[in-house]
Formats: structure tokens, C-alpha cells, sequence
């Protein structure tokens, strides 16, 4: 089959609201000449569904394709659909790009670490998508933040849990597409209102719901990173969670936590054998924790995440003056946590974090003193007004100002009898060079007349002569 037979089949069943209805062998064998093809650079005409776009990235209908696959499909539309090629395909490529937001939070329903890395590669066509048109992919990720915190907010009475993977993904792809730094902005500033409303409401009854807090204070550390807006939330999540690994007495803990709840017994009593899963980071952890079935294999890898977290805030929010009164609960619990049968490189992580956080904290400060010395006001050059002014009368003064004044008036007279000589003697310097430029030239003026006489003459006697011997 050719590749123009087979492009429009592809079309005709991409135009219409549903497949063309052929036969499922004939359906399987143009699918399996499209992924014969696939390599090569066949323009396509981009999806208008998100299961025509689905169809894109599976072989046969069954089989997903590779994350570098997928990444190539999308990037082939944009380029053979480009704003430049037609009048038609900026629109096009703009409800592409909520397709393709779609089709990568659906990949969150039932997250995979394949899915996990096809996200991944699809978050750079995505940033080209998105630069299309700014105020169309505001758009697109204000409508899907209002049903996220819609679905959220049914189920927020009573013992309010946290979202899905999918939507938790939402406030990842806005940090990478949108600006974060902004003081204000009409996606961040909501997702991190919600994000902070995620934290301080949802209950932390396991593993996975600690893991979910844990990713959104990344999320939010990520956001804060460059205009170090202070986020008080976070610092009270770290902080509690810090102390569910310890039955310290002195540990403190702030809403949604509990001193006396089931995690913190399952976590402090956890055993000291090191799991599989300690060098993943919280997004693969949040992954793994729905196929994890007990707490001690992920643990460490959870304690390992709160640590980094720990040194990243400290580093970041080391500015503020009250840095001592906000990290001081913090340095405690995770002092408090006893000492286990821990690997290397996760007790020198764990000395780095107490380390760095007891110099921070222990800082001095520095008591308000009095000045030394007084004062010196600023000097207001406010004019003053006399009175009883006279024009033409001196003004009455000590005798040091009077005695002032009458040099200052010598020295200006002098100046001013200075300046007159000078002018004179330059007049006079003036007509001396003149009178000497006149005599040279009259000088020059009679010795050429003197020349001209004596040649004319000379001439005169030539022809005389000649007359003679005529």
C-alpha cells in the first residue's frame, strides 16, 4: 500500500466523528503499514479528537508507541501544520494543544514509569505549542484548574483527601509552561493557592497521601525558586512530616498532622532494612506508592526526599530576618529522628541537613544599641528674610563678618583693577603687533616697488640700444 493511499484513509478517518467502519483485519493491517512508515518524514494532518490523537500513539490500536514515538508524532504535526504553511493552522494547532494537555493527564490515571517518561518528552513540544498563543493556553489551563478544584471541593467536607495523580500533574506542566516568578499571574498565583489549600486541608493518613504532600512542596519550590516568595505551608508540611519519623515528645506539628496518628506509629516503628526505592525522586515515588504494599520499603526514600527539601529551603529562604523562629522547629525534629542502620550517603545527608540547619539557626543576633554618637541633622537651606531691609544700607554684623566683608570687597576691587590693566596692556600688545605688521608690509611694499622701477628701467635701455644700432 502506498503512502498516499494509506494518508488518506488516515484522513478520511480522522475527518469524520468516528472511525470508518471497515473490517477489524483491514483496520489492523493500515495501522500496521502506518507503523511501517512511521520512520519515515510522512506529513500529517494533526488529530482533531483526543481518540484520533490516541490512535496516533498506539500500534495496531494495542500497543503504545516508545516516548521518543510519541514525541516525533507531535512534533510532525506542529511542523507540517505550521502557522506559516497556512491561514488556518495557528487555530488548528491551538485546539491541538488541548488535546495534547489531555492526553497527557490522562496518561496520569493510571500512572507507569513509561508513562512517566512519555510526559516527559512531550513536555517539549508542548512549550513550542503553548508559545503559539498565550492567551488561548491561559485559557485551556484556567478551565482545567477550575474543574480540578471543582472535583476537589465535592469531596472536601469532612475528611477531604488528596486529588488524583492527573490532576496533581496540572500544577507540574504550569510550572513549565507558564512564567513563575511573576508577583501576580492569572494561572500561577491560583495553582499555588490551591496547592497551599492541598497542603494545609488534606489529611495525611498514609503513605501515599505523605508522598503527595512531599511532591506538592516541590512543586512549589520550584515555583518560588527565582522570586523566593515565602510559602509558609510548605515549611509547616516539611516540618510535620520531619516528626511522624520520630516519637519525640518535643517534636512539633501543625495541621493536617497529628502526634498521635497511625502514620507516625507505622513510620517511627518502621524497620531499619533499606528498600529498593531510596534513590528515586518523588515524582517515580508518587508512581511506585500505589504498588508498594508496606511502609518500609519506602521509607527512606520518603525521609531522603523530606532531607533534600529541607537544605533547598534553608538555602533558599536564608535572607529573611526571622529565619532562626521559622526553621528552629524544624532543626529539632529532624534532630529528633534516632539514629538507625542507615547507608553511608544517607547519614552524611543526614549530618549535611543538621549540620547546615544548627550553623543557620545558631547565628547570633545582634541587640539594638544606642548610637555613639549624636545624631547629625540634615541642614535645611531655608532662605532668610530680614525685615527691616533697607536697599542700599549694609546690614549690621560682627566685626569678624564686617572685617570679612571689606576683604571681600578689596579683593574684588583688586580683581576688577587686575582685570582692567590686563584688558589694557593686551589693547596696547594688540596695536604694537599691528603697527609692526603695518611697517613690514610697507617695508615689503616699497622694496617691491624698487625692484619693479629698477627692471623697468633695464628694459627701457635694452630697447634703446637696439634703436641705436638700428
Amino acid at each position: 500500500m502506498s503512502t498516499a493511499l494509506v494518508l488518506r484513509q488516515l484522513t478520511k478517518c480522522w475527518h469524520t466523528r468516528y472511525l470508518d467502519p471497515i473490517t477489524k483485519s483491514r483496520e489492523c493491517a493500515l495501522y500496521n503499514t502506518i507503523c511501517q512508515i512511521w520512520a519515515h518524514p510522512v506529513p500529517l494532518i494533526y488529530p482533531r479528537t483526543l481518540l484520533k490523537f490516541q490512535s496516533c500513539t498506539t500500534c495496531a490500536l494495542t500497543t503504545p508507541r516508545s516516548p521518543e514515538e510519541c514525541q516525533t508524532a507531535v512534533d510532525r504535526i506542529y511542523t507540517c501544520n505550521h502557522p506559516s504553511l497556512g491561514a488556518d493552522n495557528r487555530r488548528e494547532l491551538e485546539q491541538f494543544l488541548a488535546i495534547v494537555v489531555e492526553f497527557s493527564l490522562q496518561l496520569g490515571q493510571e500512572p507507569t514509569m513509561s508513562k512517566l517518561a512519555t510526559l516527559s518528552h512531550l513536555a517539549r513540544p508542548l512549550f513550542k505549542l503553548a508559545q503559539l498563543n498565550s492567551v488561548h493556553t491561559a485559557g485551556v489551563f484556567r478551565k482545567l484548574l477550575k474543574d480540578a478544584h471543582k472535583r476537589w471541593s465535592k469531596h472536601r467536607k469532612g475528611h477531604p483527601k488528596y486529588p488524583p495523580f492527573s490532576d496533581l500533574l496540572l500544577f507540574k506542566l504550569i510550572g513549565l509552561l507558564f512564567p513563575t516568578s511573576d508577583f501576580k499571574h492569572p494561572i500561577v498565583t491560583p495553582a499555588m493557592l490551591f496547592m497551599g489549600q492541598l497542603l494545609l486541608r488534606c489529611h495525611v493518613d498514609t503513605i501515599s497521601d505523605l508522598i503527595c504532600g512531599l511532591f506538592l512542596c516541590q512543586v512549589l519550590r520550584e515555583y518560588v525558586s527565582l522570586s523566593r516568595r515565602f510559602v509558609p505551608e510548605v515549611l509547616n508540611f516539611i516540618i510535620s512530616a520531619a516528626g511522624c519519623f520520630t516519637e519525640s515528645r518535643d517534636c512539633v506539628f501543625y495541621p493536617p498532622f497529628s502526634p498521635k496518628s497511625k502514620l507516625r506509629r507505622q513510620l517511627s516503628q518502621c524497620s531499619s532494612q533499606e528498600g529498593g526505592t531510596a534513590d528515586y525522586n518523588v515524582l517515580q515515588l508518587l508512581v511506585l506508592s500505589s504498588e508498594v504494599s508496606t511502609v518500609q520499603h519506602t521509607k527512606y526514600a520518603v525521609l531522603r526526599i523530606i532531607l533534600e527539601l529541607a537544605g533547598q529551603l534553608s538555602e533558599l529562604y536564608e535572607g529573611l530576618p526571622s529565619f532562626t523562629e521559622i526553621f528552629t522547629p524544624l532543626s529539632t525534629n529532624i534532630q529528633s529522628i534516632a539514629d538507625q542502620e542507615w547507608s553511608q550517603e544517607m547519614k552524611e545527608r543526614y549530618a549535611g541537613v543538621v549540620r547546615l540547619l544548627a550553623a543557620k539557626c545558631g547565628v547570633p543576633r545582634v541587640m539594638l544599641q544606642m548610637l555613639k554618637q549624636k545624631p547629625k541633622s540634615i541642614k535645611f537651606y531655608e532662605p532668610k528674610f530680614d525685615e527691616k531691609y533697607v536697599v542700599g544700607r549694609k546690614r549690621a554684623g560682627s566685626r569678624t563678618t564686617a572685617e570679612r566683608q571689606k576683604l571681600r570687597h578689596k579683593v574684588k576691587r583688586e580683581m576688577k583693577g587686575a582685570v582692567r590693566e590686563i584688558r589694557k596692556d593686551n589693547v596696547f600688545l594688540a596695536k604694537e603687533k599691528l603697527k609692526e605688521t603695518l611697517e613690514r608690509d610697507a617695508e615689503r611694499e616699497r622694496k617691491t616697488k624698487k625692484i619693479l622701477h629698477d627692471l623697468q628701467m633695464q628694459q627701457f635701455e635694452a630697447k634703446m640700444e637696439k634703436i641705436k644700432k638700428r
